[in-house]
Formats: structure tokens, sequence, C-alpha cells
């Protein structure tokens, strides 16, 4: 069960999560995709719903080590069970942004939710390292246009794609800054969905092809070249 916000993780080192809802869901519109909502439907713990998870300072308990150590893989993770809902952690996410300014912590983010730019991007556009905005083919993520508007208004937004098969690939690699393939067995009614790990000789080759936007081709933040995208902001 999670308790607290700050967690350990084996891609990107730390996450941090205020809810482990999001606001799609809440609606219950959440993404036909989703990873979270999969393991949910299995019975994984940790991915039980919790609507807030408070925050209690942990950022300013974290070594300079540690904080180094996320620093140089582009931050701390924002979002990864969950995405931001307003009514339930803006002013514990307020808190934790102000807080990695003081101790000089780079926060990455990962978001469907473009208000999360609108409430915090000005206030803390210096402890930001990059802001991923979220688009698919099935109409669950961030309009396509939108995402557009946001990445010419706002230094650090980009976009972000999920590729379920090789038709996504040509419609979202053109809009997109960073690439992420498929690898889950999802099933979508009415849409093809590859698992791609389980075509290696395909996933090696369109990963060598789009190596300088392709998510976790290493399968690990710190021996990643691309640090999401911040290695060219």
């Amino acid at each position: 069960m999670i308790n607290k916000c700050i967690m350990n993780n084996s891609k990107t080192i730390k996450t941090c999560d205020f809810t482990t809802d999001c606001p799609k869901r809440r609606t219950n519109k959440q993404c036909k995709y989703c990873y979270v909502e999969a393991s949910r439907s299995i019975g994984f713990n940790a991915k039980k719903v919790i609507d807030r998870i408070e925050y209690k300072g942990e950022v300013l308990r974290m070594t300079k080590p540690t904080i180094e150590k996320l620093n140089n893989v582009g931050g701390l993770r924002l979002f990864s069970f969950g995405d931001y809902v307003k009514e339930d952690s803006f002013i514990d996410i307020y808190r934790m942004l102000l807080d990695c300014r003081t101790k000089g912590l780079k926060v990455k983010v990962i978001t469907k939710v473009v208000e999360f730019i609108d409430d915090f991007y000005s206030d803390f556009h210096d402890v930001f390292s990059i802001i991923h905005l979220s688009i698919d083919n099935v109409g669950d993520g961030v309009d396509h246009d939108i995402a557009r508007m946001y990445r010419m208004t706002y230094e650090k937004v980009i976009i972000r794609s999920v590729i379920l098969n090789d038709e996504d690939m040509e419609v979202l690699e053109p809009l997109s800054d960073i690439l992420t393939f498929n690898h889950a067995n999802i099933k979508i009614e009415g849409k093809q969905c590859i698992n791609y790990k389980l075509y290696p000789k395909k996933f090696n080759a369109l990963k060598e092809e789009y190596k300088n936007k392709t998510c976790c081709i290493t399968g690990s933040c710190a021996s990643c070249t691309i640090k999401c995208g911040t290695c060219n902001t």
C-alpha cells in the first residue's frame, strides 16, 4: 500500500505521486491502455486507489548525493501512479515544488492534465526540467492541437506519444518529441495493440531508428541518453 508521496522506482530512481487516481478515471473515462488500471485489475496492492497522499516534507530530508543522482536523470519524476487532481493535491504539489527549489532538486513531469501547466509553470519554471504532455491515437490523451499549442507557448513543454501499433507510429511520430512503445498485453476493442517487447527484432529496429526520441531504450533513466528530452532543452 502506498503511504508516502515519494517512493523508490527501479527505472526512474524515485517517483512522486499525491494520488493514485486521475481526473479521467474519476469520470469513468480512464485511458484504455492504462498500465496502472491494468495492474489494479489483477490485484496489485500498490495500485489501490488513494485519493490523497499528503506531502510531509520528504524533499527537505533528501541527501545531496540523492539529489545529484536524480538531477542527473532529469530530476524527480512527478506522476507515475496517478495524475494531477487539483482539488486534492494543489497545496501538496505547491509545497513540494517550493522545497525542490530550496534543495536544488529538478522535477520532470508526465501529465495529461494541461491545467497543471496553467497552475504551476509560471511560478516554478526554474524547478521544472521538462514537462511532457501525453498524446495517443485513441482519443484518451491530450488533444493534439492543444498539446502543440502548449509546446509552442512554454519552453519546457514537449509532446510524448503512446504507440500502440505501427499505424499509431505513422500518425504520432511526426508530432512527438518522445515515443513510448507499448510494452504490455493490452486489448482495446476494434484496435490492434502490439506488445513491442514480444517482437524484439521490430522493436530494436524502431529503437535504433528513433534513438533520439524513444523512451526507455535501456530500461533505466540512469543509462538513458535522451533523459526525457532534457538533453535537447
